[in-house]
């Protein structure tokens, strides 16, 4: 399965969330004891975001190696080949009976264990696809600046941190041991966010790819 198009199935559940939690309190101020359902949405949201990169940039790598015979490779792609394999290595590849099928698990595997939810980890990791400037390019798909751009989501992803490690506590003296508040207006505007970066982002991928 594309990695778009995983990445919209997913969404899709977290907006799901959001309507049983409607169905729920359709009117009215929301009853405490339904806010995890919204909270669950904000993960599945991130979530979304970070397997969307963990598909995409290995499910493209072989097909940028071919569309550029080899050459002129772009400088992360090569930097983390070269972490992954051995000189020894990469000779015994070039005689498998599918060599780029080998360089995208190299790929797949530097990435494995890594998230890729904050502005630098995704700068970082887009590069690998010859994305340079990606900030730039997002801030005019998205008509907003470049500031704007890299912190669309950084909110959504550290409230997902803190859901996930913290439970959602406070962490002041007073607050450490207070649920912090989540309406389901907030929670729409996560998903929707999340949804439209990627959207962006994955077009100026397609487009950087279809160069080659």
């Amino acid at each position: 399965m594309a990695a778009f198009d995983n990445f919209q199935q997913t969404i899709e559940r977290a907006k799901k969330l959001i309507e049983i939690h409607k169905n729920l309190s359709p009117h009215g101020k929301p009853k405490a004891e339904h806010a995890d359902i919204l909270r669950s949405a904000v993960v599945i949201s991130v979530s979304a975001m970070d397997g969307y990169f963990h598909e995409k940039i290995p499910e493209n790598v072989a097909r940028l190696v071919r569309a550029k015979k080899g050459r002129q490779l772009p400088g992360k792609l090569v930097q983390t080949i070269k972490e992954q394999a051995t000189h020894d290595k990469l000779i015994e590849i070039l005689f498998e009976e599918r060599p780029t099928a080998h360089i995208t698990s190299m790929i797949r595997k530097s990435m494995k264990d890594r998230t890729y939810q904050d502005p630098s980890k995704i700068d970082e990791i887009i590069k690998i696809l010859g994305l340079d400037d990606v900030w730039f390019k997002l801030s005019q798909k998205l008509k907003t600046s470049k500031d704007k751009s890299k912190s669309l989501v950084q909110g959504y992803v550290n409230r997902r941190h803190q859901i996930v490690h913290r439970g959602d506590y406070g962490q002041s003296m007073k607050t450490k041991n207070k649920l912090k508040n989540i309406s389901r207006r907030y929670t729409v505007r996560c998903v929707n966010d999340i949804s439209r970066f990627i959207k962006a982002i994955d077009q100026l991928v397609e487009a950087a790819l279809e160069k080659n």
